[in-house]
């Protein structure tokens, strides 16, 4: 089991150290493009609210909110969660090996930090992901 302990540490290790070096939410690219182009057009336009017609769609006049469960799918299928999550589970198992614990306890610790690390960790990224910037 001390050798699943040290792969799972060394990969995900080493993809933690690559989100570190690389930026946790990956590269920045900075591109700018600029363009002369004008239009012009006349034309009368009505703006009505969607709750004042009768003929509204139902579904736009609730505001849209993204499902709890959606999320964690969201967090279950980040690379990040893989990644930070074996990581954990890896040096868990290599940190409590060495207490002489029973190996089912060893394994079972190790699984729930390292569900638990990458589950927050990556859930954070993507919360933060999701914030509008108001300044």
């Amino acid at each position: 089991m001390l050798s699943i302990y040290w792969f799972c540490f060394a990969i995900g290790g080493g993809g933690v150290l690559l989100a570190v070096l690389g930026g946790l939410d990956g590269a920045d690219y900075d591109i700018h493009f600029d363009t002369d182009f004008d239009t012009s057009i006349d034309s009368d336009v009505e703006l009505t609210d969607p709750g004042d017609r009768k003929d509204a769609n139902p579904w736009l006049l609730k505001p849209h909110r993204s499902s709890v469960w959606l999320f964690f799918i969201g967090i279950l299928k980040s690379l990040k969660f893989w990644t930070f999550g074996l990581c954990f589970f890896g040096l868990t198992g290599l940190v409590l090996s060495q207490f002489f614990l029973s190996g089912l306890l060893v394994a079972i610790a190790a699984a729930g930090m390292g569900i638990l690390c990458g589950a927050l960790i990556s859930g954070i990224l993507q919360a933060l992901r999701q914030r509008q910037v108001n300044s």
